[in-house]
């Protein structure tokens, strides 16, 4: 039948990710599906949990989600998807209608129990360690435990290799970091105090206790432990960012953090350099600002803390407004690739497919960001978010169709002087820029050659024809 791409949803608690893996039906079961590629949505399902029910803003972010992943799904040419939900949904009174809202989509959502979350965990665990032999089926130590701590549970699973199917026992329990967050820690602060952490550990400690895996352990000779899962992963990334000391085996991509190095992790976060650290924050999406830039700005400047905007365009108006007095500024040109559709017209789109709309010129983004810039309501977002980042007023902002991507936003002071930046379109020159303000280091990407352009092309947006563009703009003034 050849290599079909098959698709996979996980509707967890805290992301949801579509993952696209080939299928090729010669391989042995467990080697049949290959990983291709994969969307994170980082929707924090948990979240909208209420007396047991989601709620309907809630259902509301699942089918976002799932707009995403369908029309990335469509991308990568997938015909066939399986869609399931764990912890995020797992009891909650109206599963149905989160399945409804998932038919919409064409996708018949499943509820894994957290018996059957703990099989995949298990499996996935072989193929992650690379326990999946060529021949002689599955290897792995004697004995141990796995770890699969997330947003809404964690499962704990005991394995041996004196078990025919390698699985001993397993549970699941009511320990992740969103609901953790939620149930423990007050306000909206990102740390929690001596109390909140005291009665965190008393309930987490309980609750683990009450695991046949862990009460079989023996302390004078503990088994060989693994954790994964997107709040394990969380922290690597976090210590791996600030060169905090982990040990790293002879296989790529696998972290060894050790008690002493959590134990000194948490220490450096609790000191004053380390909150410091922590309130330093970008919003993770635009639209964090365009909902509620007021609210963000006001509670910012109370606490004293910069944003600073990772978007490329944001970014660049930050860098030019360096050193200057916002009370010069004149003018900002924020400037739009145009997407893939420029030039057409409204009859030109009518027959457009979404494999089309995904297919950015320029950038390589997530498909939502990709459909949004298409259409450019992604542009009228980010005047939205300008105007609460700079302080400015809606009529200062002139978008500008710029199809190199070269520059990547302008400002014009008050006597017409224009500073732009410049630089290759890739996001981590932007993102790296954040991260280590005001400090500049070589980023890996290539460098800029104007030559290579030869010439740098600037229009006027069409408001007809790109109707999002205007109806943000008229949103915001």
């Amino acid at each position: 039948m050849g290599h079909l791409p098959v698709g996979v949803i996980d509707a967890g608690s805290n992301t949801v990710l579509g993952v696209v893996f080939r299928w090729d039906g010669e391989k042995e079961s467990y080697r049949c599906f290959s990983l291709k590629d994969s969307l994170t949505v980082h929707a924090g399902l948990i979240r909208y949990v209420e007396a047991g029910r989601m709620t309907e803003e809630g259902l509301s972010v699942l089918s976002d989600a799932l707009g995403q992943i369908r029309a990335f799904f469509a991308g990568k040419g997938v015909k066939t998807a399986a869609a399931f939900a764990t912890a995020s949904l797992r009891g909650v009174g109206n599963f149905a209608d989160a399945a409804a809202v998932a038919a919409r989509y064409g996708f018949s959502l499943s509820l894994l129990s957290g018996e059957e979350e703990a099989q995949c965990d298990f499996a996935g665990m072989l193929q992650e360690m690379g326990w999946l032999e060529a021949s002689g089926g599955p290897r792995f130590p004697e004995s141990g435990v796995g770890l699969d701590l997330g947003g809404g549970s964690g499962q704990l699973l005991g394995f041996t290799s004196r078990s025919e199917t390698g699985l001993q026992d397993f549970g699941s329990f009511p320990i992740g970091c969103l609901k953790l967050k939620r149930q423990f820690v007050s306000g909206d602060g990102a740390s929690p105090t001596d109390a909140e952490l005291q009665s965190v550990k008393a309930f987490t400690v309980g609750q683990m206790e009450t695991l046949s895996t862990v009460r079989s352990i023996d302390p004078a000779s503990p088994p060989a432990f693994f954790a994964m899962g997107g709040t394990v992963k969380a922290v690597v990334r976090l210590f791996d960012t600030l060169r905090l000391p982990t040990s790293r085996p002879d296989s790529p991509g696998r972290t060894i953090l050790r008690a002493e190095d959590l134990e000194r992790g948490i220490r450096y976060f609790r000191s004053e350099e380390g909150r410091a650290l922590i309130q330093r924050q970008e919003p993770g999406r635009k639209e964090t600002l365009v909902t509620g830039g007021e609210l963000v700005m006001k509670r910012a400047a109370e606490k004293g803390v910069r944003i600073f905007p990772v978007d490329s365009e944001h970014s660049a108006i930050f860098q030019c407004l360096e050193g200057y007095r916002h009370c010069h500024l004149n003018k900002i040109l924020l400037t739009a690739s145009g997407g893939p559709f420029f030039g057409m017209t409204r009859k030109d789109l009518e027959d457009i497919t979404p494999e089309r709309a995904l297919k950015h010129p320029n950038w390589s983004m997530g498909a939502k960001i990709t459909i949004d810039s298409a259409t450019m309501m992604n542009k009228g977002l980010e005047v939205i978010e300008a105007v609460h980042l700079f302080g400015v007023r809606p009529e200062q902002i002139e978008v500008v169709v710029h199809r190199e991507s070269v520059v990547h936003s302008l400002v014009e002071f008050d006597d017409y002087s224009v500073i732009g930046q410049l630089g290759v379109p890739d996001m981590k020159i932007p993102i790296q820029y954040a991260l280590t303000y005001p400090e500049r280091t070589a980023c890996p990407t290539g460098r800029l050659s104007l030559t290579d352009y030869g010439k740098l092309t600037f229009y006027k947006p069409d408001m007809e024809t790109f109707v999002c563009l205007k109806a943000a703009l008229d949103a915001i003034s």
